[in-house]
């Protein structure tokens, strides 16, 4: 049984699209994370537990990023069967049954 693999496709605009989705998990995970700690470090001294909500600040932002990754992972899952089943519709048309 062999593997589906897409055709390669040049330039900096598929070069573009194909990163999107990293830098977009990079910047909300950076950005969660940063709002999360510094939220909790805020609260913390208006509190006067600075370093247990700071701690947890950290924790929350942790579990966003978390979140925001499994997002990603869901809509890249998503991505690559829409992707094999347009190749595997193309090959069809073209009557090519080796794959």
């Amino acid at each position: 049984m062999s593997s589906i693999q897409p055709e390669k496709k040049d330039g900096v605009a598929e070069t573009r699209r194909r990163a999107g989705p990293a830098l977009a998990f990079g910047t909300s995970f950076a950005a969660g994370f940063a709002v999360c700690s510094i939220g909790g470090n805020w609260i913390g001294r208006r509190l006067g537990k600075e370093t247990s909500f700071t701690l947890a600040g950290i924790l929350l932002g942790f579990i966003y990023g978390g979140y925001e990754l499994w997002k990603l992972v869901k809509r890249s899952k998503v991505y690559i069967a829409e992707q094999d089943a347009q190749l595997l519709a193309e090959r069809k048309e073209r009557g090519d049954e080796s794959s």
